[in-house]
């Protein structure tokens, strides 16, 4: 071999190095950019499922708010109804008790003056 075809065999090894050199460091780039796809993409997911947790949590919490509320609304419209019976029926027992005549007879008293007192007529 002469010096000129070591020459060119070096060239040619140091090429072939250098193209190693690149295929290697193009193969190591691309793993890399894969990786932070996949971490991106995972996180993306993660946050995607911290939302939907988020927003399943914000939906039960509101619904237990409307169910308290409407529990609450029932008891007191019951407590209101039940009240307003009570009122209705004390005042039919004091209607009730109120058409009953209580008298206390007295010496002068007699059928036909409490009559007249408070029939307007002692023929009823």
């Amino acid at each position: 071999m002469t010096d000129r075809d070591e020459k060119a065999a070096a060239a040619a090894k140091a090429a072939e190095d250098a193209a190693k050199k690149i295929a290697e460091e193009k193969a190591r780039l691309e793993a890399e950019a894969k990786a932070k796809k996949d971490a991106m993409a995972a996180d993306l997911a993660k946050k995607a499922e911290e939302a939907r947790k988020a927003a399943a949590e914000a939906k039960a919490r509101l619904e237990a708010e409307a169910a308290a509320r409407k529990d609450k609304a029932a008891k007191e419209m019951a407590a209101m109804a039940d009240k307003a019976k009570a009122e209705f029926t004390a005042k039919a027992e004091a209607i009730e008790k109120a058409k009953i005549i209580k008298h206390v007879w007295t010496k002068e008293d007699t059928y036909a003056s409490l009559a007249q007192k408070y029939y307007g007529s002692y023929k009823e």
